[in-house]
């Protein structure tokens, strides 16, 4: 795994220095870092990675909506887009950015980080370990309970890592950690059973509108690998997320249904920018939607209706 990433940390070096952000301005952070520094963890999300950077830095304009968030994604009407794009069709990964503020920057720099050599040579920098946890804290701040099972494990071996001494403070903090996400999954799985329940009495589902509208079209599941990256002109996207992998189907789409998100999600943004209706936070739409399902998607009522 680390010599495999260690090409697509060359290939990110040459995608950022082009729009003039050398490795000094840009760190990698999450389970990859680990990887880096010769650690073996779970890794959720074996082809999707975080990169940390000051905010000047982000190399397209942010939307007001992406100002709030810690994580965010390029936008397809960006100039930075076309060329993330052919880093990801040429190394097959993908990659979210995390924001940093002037001043975390400077402590992250300086004393939260290490660097690493790459096999040609150069240097990039990744989060040290004992300081690994406090960034995966805020990225959890967005529960993503579909991927649970491989993110405790990782949070177990990650534990392991960081502190040997098990009466520590910082193994104490992080043990909580843990206990207090386990909680949060299992409300979650209740939900996922009630609502899978609730299709299967009503045909519909439930969710939270992000972007009005009232269409109706065939469902096309990106959960389904074969159509994760095709243009999908004329049908609704169902995924679990807005990851940057899918975003060329959903720009070619009418609307958007996700099993996660809110307000403030990738999903939220891209169906703003690109004026589709969207609902996020469906829970099932993935488990019990179908490719070529006839969709009505309401928008205006946070419903989506099976019609065949």
């Amino acid at each position: 795994m680390r010599k495999e990433f260690d090409k697509v940390l060359q290939e990110l070096k040459l995608l950022l220095s082009q729009f003039n952000i050398d490795t000094d301005h840009w760190m990698i952070v999450g389970p990859f870092a680990y990887e880096m520094l010769g650690f073996k963890v779970e890794i959720a999300r074996p082809l999707h990675f975080h990169v940390m950077m000051p905010v000047k830095n982000v190399p397209w304009k942010l939307a007001a909506q992406e100002k709030k968030r810690r994580e965010v994604s390029p936008r397809p009407n960006s100039k930075f887009w076309p060329k993330y794009n052919d880093f990801i069709e040429k190394t097959n990964y993908d990659y979210d950015i995390l924001i940093a503020t002037k001043e975390k920057w400077k402590t992250y720099l300086e004393e939260k980080s290490t660097q690493v050599k790459l096999s040609d040579g150069a240097h990039v920098r990744v989060i040290k370990p004992e300081f690994n946890i406090e960034i995966e804290k805020n990225i959890f701040s967005q529960f993503n309970p579909f991927r649970f099972d491989k993110l405790k494990q990782y949070y177990e071996s990650l534990l392991e890592i960081v502190s040997n001494d098990k009466t520590s403070d910082i193994y104490k903090k992080n043990r909580a950690f843990l206990k207090k996400i386990t909680l949060l999954a299992k409300h979650h799985y209740f939900d996922v059973d009630r609502e899978k329940e609730y299709f299967k009495n009503t045909s519909a589902l439930q969710g939270d509108s992000v972007y009005p509208g009232r269409i109706r079209g065939k469902a096309v599941v990106l959960s389904d690998i074969e159509h994760l990256s095709k243009p999908q002109r004329g049908k609704i996207v169902v995924t679990i997320s807005a990851c940057p992998k899918c975003i060329e189907s959903i720009t070619q789409s009418i609307g958007l249904i996700t099993d996660e998100g809110g307000a403030l999600t990738h999903a939220a943004i891209l169906s703003r920018e690109l004026e589709i209706p969207c609902i996020v936070g469906t829970k099932v739409a993935t488990k019990v939607l179908k490719n070529g399902d006839w969709l009505e998607l309401d928008a205006d009522n946070g419903i989506v209706r099976k019609l065949n």
